[in-house]
């Protein structure tokens, strides 16, 4: 079975079974989700080789087959007006049985289906919640990671309550029980836990309401989204994580979590100092704070920032 012949099959059916515009993400996720319904050794499983990544499971292979359609005007490019690149085909698609098992077909229609293409984020976060190979994935990227935008939102807009922080501290004490147990992330898995206390340490300046409370919301967003592209560049490596297919790739992707790591640690080490003197100003100052407190607590944000 020809492998790109197969994907460009797939990926015409997939237009056969909706009118609805795609993003190449829509494209990579449903081809996953069929993948995980085939079972083992099935053919146009072989042909669909991922490996998880910084927002999900992604195919070199399909993201290959794709430009070579889009070049071949088997698919119409276009840019949405909020700059989103959207992908359909042109008129006249036909279901493609060529090469391609009646059952598959079947499989990849009632996947296409049950997407809601407007409200991707849920069907890409089921497939974190069955389908990630480790339980660290899905409770760090999505309940941890995506509640922290939306509780520094509230802070910055004063809205910001005790139990909304206590939940998410909750659920990063629950992700570092969850870290991957493999001798490739012995240092990252250190790192974590001067990250997470660091976290604890802001929480709590934001649950006391301390002056210094928005100034460690400005500085959590960033350590945090940096300790999961780290992990993501990382756990590709491991067996579970992706496809032989990409075997070769092994070392190249060593050297990459190398330096995300080396990254990483930089700015977790630089938030941990940041927050250690927020918390000293908090304790030292018990009036609000005067022009020279606050130019102190803008540098070292800026500091932070930089």
């Amino acid at each position: 079975m020809n492998r790109e012949e197969t994907i460009r099959g797939l990926i015409k059916n997939i237009f056969f079974y909706t009118n609805v515009k795609l993003t190449k993400t829509a494209i990579h996720k449903i081809l996953f989700k069929l993948r995980t319904e085939l079972p083992e050794g099935h053919q146009v499983r072989n042909c669909l080789p991922f490996y998880w990544y910084n927002y999900g499971p992604f195919s070199e292979v399909v993201g290959s087959v794709l430009d070579g359609m889009r070049v071949d005007d088997n698919i119409v490019e276009e840019e949405d007006r909020n700059g989103n690149t959207l992908l359909s085909s042109p008129t006249g698609n036909s279901l493609n049985n060529s090469g391609i098992y009646g059952e598959v077909n079947e499989k990849l229609r009632t996947i296409v289906e049950s997407v809601n293409v407007y409200r991707l984020d849920s069907f890409v976060d089921r497939i974190y919640r069955e389908n990630a190979p480790y339980e660290f994935m899905p409770l760090y990227k999505l309940d941890f990671l995506k509640n922290l935008d939306d509780v520094v939102f509230h802070i910055d807009n004063e809205s910001s309550n005790s139990q909304q922080i206590n939940r998410l501290e909750n659920v990063l004490f629950d992700c570092e029980a969850s870290l991957v147990e493999e001798p490739l992330f012995k240092n990252y898995n250190q790192k974590f836990s001067t990250f997470t206390t660091t976290m604890e340490r802001s929480f709590n300046l934001i649950r006391n309401g301390d002056d210094a409370s928005k100034t460690a919301a400005m500085g959590i967003q960033m350590p945090a989204e940096e300790v999961w592209y780290t992990f993501a560049h990382g756990v590709r490596i491991l067996e579970p994580a992706h496809d032989p297919y990409y075997n070769d790739k092994i070392p190249l992707w060593n050297t990459d979590f190398l330096n995300y790591y080396s990254r990483m640690v930089v700015l977790v080490d630089n938030f941990s100092k940041t927050v250690s003197d927020n918390n000293l100003l908090a304790h030292s100052t018990q009036n609000p704070p005067d022009s020279k407190t606050k130019t102190i607590l803008s540098s070292i944000v800026n500091g932070y920032l930089s």
